[in-house]
């Protein structure tokens, strides 16, 4: 499924200029800027969830643990 943005002048403008110093198209740019907001948006969704269901919590030491940053 294909979709057009319509950005204002400045916006385009803004894109166009940060792609040419990264050395991207503005689509791939903003193709990646829409998918990373996306999923933050979603994982906020998903705290916010969790918030209010008061369901257990793991200690932030414990999290740490289990991803292996603790040395």
């Amino acid at each position: 499924m294909g979709s057009a943005l319509k950005l204002d002048a400045e916006t385009l403008h803004a894109l166009e200029k940060v792609a040419r110093r990264a050395g991207k198209t503005p689509e791939s740019l903003a193709r990646t800027a829409v998918r990373e907001f996306v999923e933050d948006y979603w994982d906020m969704l998903e705290v916010k969830r969790r918030a209010r269901s008061r369901g257990k919590t793991i200690p932030w030491s414990e999290v740490k643990k289990q991803l292996g940053l603790v040395r």
